[in-house]
């Protein structure tokens, strides 16, 4: 999704009841009319119309629930002064859903001298959020500043627009104000990243390869080999495995900085996503002459990050368990001989590739080492994905 903010201020240049036109890329095209509260409390008011033929649902909670529109026109009353949002959905079309806008409500007593608008691009994967700031009353030769950090950091630009890129998931405080004369502000825009709507179902064809029998222990290496195979890489398990896998003694190693043991032995145990990010990069640095990957360890991300990576042609390596089964914690415990640290394995752990997802069905689909293409219970996996501190990695192509 991709979000739309607009300033309406109470000056000569935006008078209070300006009507703000706007084409979404979907095809719809809609205005808010926004009458400023003379209180700053509870008097102001938008007026939104449709102006397509086909009847629309709005929503003002960011996609959450929608609202049906009368006559495709809808109003509400009683504002303060703040910001408000909203999206459309074709009534006989539920699956689109518009980008949002957030429209900001000013209060008559509180002219701003610079009026903005902003745009904002949803986070996809991995923070690559945008947001654009436009200056609507904007004066040649002036020298601005943007912020959407609530002054905390500040842009200088002298065009009409100001960009800030690489935002995650958040909500940004958008604003600008002239370089020269900081009194002359514009609103503070309260301006929403969130993440990329999945949709209901996303699947990548990606060829299972099996771990055993050469590698008893080796899901992770095999898992990492699909993903390495599916973006082009012509590289087998064993290789990665002998050769780029750093491995440690059984039983007297950290699994979260080496494979503890080797993976062609069935006493071993494994290792955690920082081992596997590692082994990519090592990989990548030899093969990836042209620099076109990067390796993220994205352990830590909640399940619709995983998803979401999945919607956008991103196989990822997931850490769950065995079959789904149940995890069993601090199931044996050593000794890391480097740093005297104790550390517990999880039984039952497993490593494997997340290839698509089903939100009807409640399925998830993954290539796993041992059994193939397969589907699992989309809350068992996130459970399990969860007890084993959602370590996860992705490769993705660099901008």
């Amino acid at each position: 999704m991709a979000f739309e903010c607009a300033c309406c201020g109470g000056t000569n240049d935006n008078p209070p009841n300006e009507k703000i036109n706007f084409s979404d890329r979907s095809g719809i095209s809609f205005s808010f009319q926004v009458t400023p509260c003379s209180n700053g409390k509870s008097n102001g008011k938008i007026e939104l119309s449709i102006d397509n033929e086909s009847p629309y649902l709005y929503s003002t909670d960011l996609g959450s629930s929608f609202h049906r529109a009368r006559n495709s026109t809808a109003s509400l009353n009683r504002l303060s002064e703040g910001s408000f949002s909203f999206c459309f959905m074709e009534r006989d079309k539920q699956e689109t859903i518009t980008d949002i806008y957030t429209i900001y409500a000013d209060s008559l007593s509180r002219p701003y001298p610079i009026s903005v608008t902003a745009v904002s691009g949803a986070e996809k994967i991995i923070a690559d959020g945008e947001i654009t700031v436009r200056i609507e009353n904007f004066i040649d030769g002036t020298e601005y500043e943007a912020t959407i950090d609530d002054w905390k950091t500040s842009k200088d630009f002298s065009g009409e627009t100001v960009s800030f890129s690489s935002l995650g998931e958040g909500i940004y405080y958008a604003a600008v104000r002239d370089k020269n004369n900081p009194d002359d502000i514009s609103c503070t825009l309260r301006v929403p990243v969130v993440h990329a709507d999945i949709g209901a179902s996303a699947y990548i064809d990606a060829a299972p390869v099996l771990q055993n029998p050469e590698l008893p222990t080796g899901c992770e290496i095999t898992s990492l080999t699909m993903l390495l195979n599916y973006i082009g890489f012509d590289i087998d398990k064993l290789t990665l495995a002998d050769e780029y896998l750093p491995k440690g003694e059984y039983r007297k190693a950290d699994f979260n900085k080496v494979f503890v043991g080797d993976p062609r032995s069935r006493q071993a145990y494994g290792c955690t996503a920082a081992v596997i990010a590692e082994t990519a990069e090592k990989f990548l640095s030899d093969y990836d002459t042209e620099n076109k990957w990067q390796v993220v360890n994205v352990t830590g991300y909640s399940p619709e990050m995983l998803y979401s990576a999945v919607k956008y042609g991103n196989p990822v390596v997931v850490w769950g368990s065995i079959n789904m089964g149940e995890i069993i914690r601090d199931y044996v415990s050593w000794t890391d001989e480097e740093t005297g640290e104790t550390v517990s394995w999880f039984g039952g752990e497993h490593c494997m590739l997340l290839t698509g997802y089903d939100m009807r069905e409640n399925l998830v689909y993954v290539d796993d080492p041992l059994r193939g293409q397969v589907s699992y219970d989309m809350r068992t996996f996130e459970k399990r994905f969860e007890e084993l501190n959602r370590n996860a990695v992705i490769i993705i192509e660099n901008k």
